[in-house]
């Protein structure tokens, strides 16, 4: 394809919830693959609540399609940030995808 396109390396996981020998449940981040992303930032913005700043980011990520699958309960982890996947998965040309993703923290 071209190369240099997909420059970030990206890991998708989605959360599971498991049950011990006594029935308590918790809930954890299993890795679902890895994938070359392209990541563009779309809206960044500010507000406040409850007396603190918050900044808010909105990002477009462009992928080859996978071979496992994505939707809106996954989380992206990519260049030490974690993003929150916004919309489901849309075909943007044969063989891609686009998300739109929240950055939920700065640290994997």
């Amino acid at each position: 394809m071209y190369p240099g396109k997909y420059p970030f390396r990206a890991t998708f996981k989605r959360p599971t919830v498991s049950s011990d020998e006594i029935g308590n449940q918790s809930s954890t981040m299993q890795e679902i693959g890895r994938a070359w992303i392209a990541l563009e930032p779309l809206s960044g913005r500010e507000y406040v609540a409850a007396a603190q700043t918050q900044a808010e980011t909105t990002h477009k990520i462009l992928l080859r399609t996978p071979d496992f699958s994505i939707d809106n309960t996954c989380i992206v982890e990519c260049q030490g940030n974690v993003y929150e996947i916004d919309s489901a998965p849309l075909d943007y040309l044969k063989g891609e995808i686009s998300l739109t993703a929240k950055v939920k923290s700065g640290s994997a």
